[in-house]
C-alpha cells in the first residue's frame, strides 16, 4: 500500500454499501482510502501506518477485540490513532454496553449514528486527519531530537576518547581504572551466577522440605535428606557471599549497636576459633548506633575472626575494637561528610606482603590451600561495607599482623523490636488452609513448580503464571486472588513493574517479591513485601503470615460467601 500515512483512511464496513460509498465520498474530497474486506486485514494494515480508521460497528461484532486493544495499547508515545465508529440507533442495554466497551478499547473514538450526512462524515474525517497529521509532525520532531541526541553522544564519546588518550601517561590512575573495570565485570558475572544459582537452590530446598514431610518415618532417608539440605544451605551461604561482593545482596538496613552485637556473638566466635586464640574487645557502651544489616555484619565479623585465627597457626590474640572515626580516616576512605564508626579486627600473625595485600579483596583469591577457602570472605566484607554506605580498609605487614577496618555510617535512629513472626504464622496458615488463593509468577518452570508444590501443601489454592503479562490477564479475569508471589528478574516485565501495575489495578492486593537482589529497578510499591532467595518453606510461611495477617479478618468474612476454591493452573 503506497500512500501518505498521515492522510490515508482505513475503512471496515462489511455489510451493504457503507464501505464503497464512504470510500467514494472521501475520494471526491481528496482523501485517500483503503477499504478492508475483513477484520484481520484491518489489523494487518494498522501496522503499515494510517491516518484514521472508519469502521462500522457490525464489522467488530464477534471479533477478537483484545487483539485490537493490544495494538492500541502498544502505540508509541507520540501516537493516538483516532477511530470513527459508525453506529445504528439501536439502544438495547447489551448494545449500549458493547459500545461502552469499544470506547474503552479504542480510546480515541468518535461515534457517528446512521443515517450520516455526507458533509458530516467528510468534516469529521478531515478533523481526525488533521489531528493525526499533528501526531506525525510530533513523531518527526522526536526523531530529529533523537538524531541530535545520537550526535551529542558521539561528540561526548569523542571527547571522552581524547581525554583518555591524554591520561595515558598517568599510569597509576589508569591502573586503578582498569582494576575498577575488572572488578565491576567480575561483580556482574558473579551476581548473575548467584542469581541463577539461587533459583536452583530454591527448587532444591523446596523439594527437600516437601520430601522430608512425606518420609517422616524413614530415619535413614531423613539422614540423607538432612545431608542434602545442609549442602543446599552451604550453597545458599556461598551465593550470599557472591551477591555481597557484587553489592546485590538484600540487606535489612537498621540501627545496630556494635557493643550489643559483638557481646552477643562473642561466645559463638570463641567456639568457632578454639582454645588457642583469645578474643579481647574494646567497644564503648556510649558508641552511637550504626546503619547496617546486623545478620550480615555478624557473618562478616565471624569471617574476619576465622581469617585472623588462620593467620596465627600457633595461636595468639585477636582484638575487636570500635570507636568514632576521625575526619582524616573518613577522607582517606573517600566517604561523604558525616559521622562514622570504625570497627576493627586486629591479629598479630603472619601478615601479608604488598602483592598479596593488593589482591586481598579480589573475588576467589585466597592464600589458603585447595578446599580450605572460597576466596570470597574479604570480598563479601567489602561489598557489605560499601552497600551499607561505608568502606573497608586493610593494613598489613609480614610477621607483624593485619588490621582490617570497617567504616560504617552513624544513625540517630534507635533499634526496633523485631516482630514476632512465629506468633503470626498459625493464624495466617490456618486462614490459608480454609480459604486463600495465591497467584505465583515466575518464568523459571523449575522454581514455579517448586513454589506451587509448597503452597499447595500448605493448603492454598494456586494459580500459575509464567510472565507479568499472563499474571495481569489472570487478575483481570479472576477476582478471587488474595496474594501474588512473584519473581523479580523476568523478561518483558520485572516483578517490580508487575507490582506497580497490580497496585493500580487492585490497590489492596498484597504482593510478595522473591529475589536475591538488593537493588531493584524502579520504586517498589507499598503493597510489596520482599522474600530473599533461596527460601525454605519456613521463610515462605513467615512471609505469607506477615502479609496476610493484615487482611485476615476480611479473608475469614469472605470465606462463607465464596466457599472453597479449587486449584487453577493457567
Amino acid at each position: 500500500m503506497t500512500h501518505d500515512n498521515s492522510r490515508c483512511v482505513l475503512i471496515l464496513a462489511p455489510i451493504g454499501r457503507d464501505g464503497p460509498a464512504s470510500a467514494e465520498l472521501l475520494h471526491r474530497a481528496g482523501i485517500p482510502t483503503l477499504v478492508c474486506t475483513s477484520y484481520s486485514q484491518l489489523l494487518d494494515e494498522l501496522d503499515k501506518g494510517v491516518g484514521t480508521v472508519f469502521v462500522a460497528e457490525e464489522g467488530l461484532f464477534g471479533q477478537d477485540l483484545p487483539r485490537l486493544g493490544e495494538w492500541v495499547a502498544r502505540q508509541p508515545p507520540w501516537s493516538d490513532l483516532p477511530f470513527v465508529l459508525l453506529t445504528s440507533r439501536r439502544d438495547r442495554p447489551r448494545v449500549m454496553a458493547w459500545r461502552q466497551q469499544m470506547v474503552g478499547i479504542l480510546r480515541n473514538v468518535s461515534l457517528l449514528e446512521r443515517p450520516v450526512q455526507p458533509i458530516t462524515l467528510t468534516s469529521m474525517i478531515q478533523a481526525t486527519l488533521r489531528a493525526r497529521h499533528r501526531q506525525y509532525e510530533i513523531k518527526a520532531l522526536i526523531e530529529e531530537r533523537e538524531k541530535a541526541a545520537v550526535e551529542l553522544q558521539r561528540q561526548v564519546a569523542e571527547a571522552t576518547r581524547e581525554l583518555r588518550e591524554q591520561m595515558v601517561e598517568r599510569l597509576r590512575i589508569e591502573d586503578s581504572l582498569r582494576q575498577a573495570q575488572k572488578m565491576e565485570a567480575i561483580g556482574q558475572l558473579t551476581g548473575g551466577i548467584a542469581h541463577d544459582f539461587n533459583n536452583l537452590l530454591t527448587a532444591v530446598t523446596s523439594s527437600l522440605d516437601l520430601l522430608k514431610k512425606r518420609i517422616a518415618h524413614d530415619e535413614r532417608a531423613l539422614a540423607l535428606l538432612d545431608n542434602a539440605a545442609n549442602g543446599a544451605e552451604r550453597g545458599a551461604r556461598l551465593t550470599q557471599r557472591m551477591l555481597a561482593f557484587a553489592r546485590r545482596q538484600e540487606l535489612s538496613i537498621a540501627p545496630v549497636h556494635l557493643g550489643t552485637l559483638v557481646s552477643g556473638m562473642q561466645g559463638l566466635i570463641e567456639r568457632a576459633l578454639g582454645p588457642s586464640v583469645s578474643i579481647h574487645t574494646d567497644i564503648p557502651n556510649d558508641l552511637p548506633n550504626v546503619s547496617a544489616d546486623a545478620n550480615q555484619l555478624e557473618a562478616a565479623l565471624l569471617n574476619l575472626a576465622v581469617n585472623a585465627r588462620d593467620a596465627m597457626p600457633n595461636g595468639g590474640e585477636i582484638l575487636i575494637r570500635a570507636r568514632i572515626a576521625n575526619d582524616d580516616e573518613r577522607a582517606r576512605a573517600q566517604l561523604k561528610r558525616g559521622e562514622y564508626v570504625l570497627l576493627s579486627v586486629t591479629d598479630f600473625g603472619t601478615g601479608m606482603d604488598a602483592a598479596t595485600l593488593a589482591r586481598a579483596v579480589e573475588p576467589f583469591f585466597t592464600t589458603k590451600g585447595v578446599g580450605k577457602g572460597t576466596g570470597l570472605g574479604l570480598s563479601m566484607v567489602q561489598g557489605l561495607a560499601e552497600q551499607s554506605g561505608g568502606k573497608l580498609h586493610i593494613t598489613s605487614e609480614i610477621n607483624r599482623g593485619t588490621v582490617i577496618e570497617i567504616l560504617l555510617p552513624v544513625t540517630s535512629a534507635t533499634q526496633d523490636v523485631e516482630p514476632n513472626v512465629e506468633a503470626l504464622e498459625p493464624a495466617a496458615m490456618d486462614a490459608g488452609r480454609q480459604r486463600g488463593t495465591i497467584l505465583v509468577v515466575d518464568d523459571d518452570e523449575l522454581v514455579l513448580q517448586s513454589a506451587v508444590a509448597l503452597l499447595d501443601d500448605m493448603g492454598f489454592s494456586v494459580i500459575e503464571a509464567q510472565s507479568g503479562v499472563d499474571a495481569l490477564e489472570i487478575l483481570e479475569q479472576t477476582p478471587m486472588v488474595d496474594l501474588v508471589l512473584t519473581d523479580h528478574a523476568m523478561p518483558g516485565m520485572t516483578g517490580v513493574q508487575l507490582a506497580d501495575r497490580i497496585s493500580r489495578l487492585r490497590p489492596k492486593l498484597p504482593v510478595i517479591l522473591a529475589t536475591g537482589y538488593a537493588q531493584l529497578d524502579g520504586d517498589v510499591p507499598g503493597n510489596v513485601r520482599r522474600l530473599a532467595k533461596p527460601f525454605r518453606r519456613v521463610d515462605l510461611e513467615g512471609a505469607i503470615a506477615q502479609t496476610l495477617s493484615v487482611d485476615l479478618q476480611r479473608l475469614r468474612g469472605d470465606r462463607l460467601l465464596h466457599g472453597n476454591i479449587q486449584r487453577a493452573v493457567s
